[in-house]
């Protein structure tokens, strides 16, 4: 399995309900040995995908998930098309109008 499989691996162990986790429980959650969960953890942390809690050395995702999600929501063309009518339509209305996919 490839460097890049394993980290997306454990990328993928957080979930709404496992929003911090150990290197333990990061081994457990992706069934990879500890020693290589702590190389991609490690290196996910200096890359700015994974934040670290200095303290309960528990890992997080960081912030720079949401740059990808951008990255994908302004490439879909719907949401191109659609972004300036919502605007719209939450100015004219008063509210806060959504587009769900």
């Amino acid at each position: 399995m490839s460097s890049l499989a394993k980290g997306l691996r454990l990328l993928r162990a957080f979930d709404e309900t496992h929003t911090e986790l150990s290197l333990v429980e990061l081994s457990q959650r992706t069934e990879l040995d500890k020693s290589a969960v702590q190389r991609l953890a490690n290196t996910l942390h200096i890359e700015g995908m994974l934040d670290k809690n200095p303290v309960t050395r528990r890992f997080r995702p960081s912030h720079a998930w949401l740059q990808l999600a951008y990255s994908y929501y302004w490439s879909d063309q719907l949401v191109g098309q659609a972004i300036p009518k919502l605007i719209d339509l939450s100015q004219e209305l008063g509210e806060t109008v959504n587009l769900a996919e």
